[in-house]
């Protein structure tokens, strides 16, 4: 007897596909926070930092200020 998955094989590609991205974002945003704090160190803004992410430099500063850990 055999049993038939009930997910189909294209939703299962799908997934693998959502999952590779996910893993690809993670990656990009390492490299983005890189890059943020190298701006900084170079005398950049958050100004010039939002203008470069398409968002404000509240918003950049926000989500990418450095912390003290």
């Amino acid at each position: 007897m055999t049993t038939k998955s009930k997910t189909p094989a294209e939703a299962v590609d799908a997934g693998i596909i959502l999952m590779r991205l996910s893993g690809d974002r993670e990656a990009i945003e390492l490299k983005i926070q890189r890059q943020v704090l190298t701006v900084l160190a170079l005398g950049g803004t958050w100004r010039t930092i939002g203008a470069a992410l398409g968002v404000s430099p509240q918003a950049a500063w926000e989500r990418y200020r450095p912390t003290e850990t």
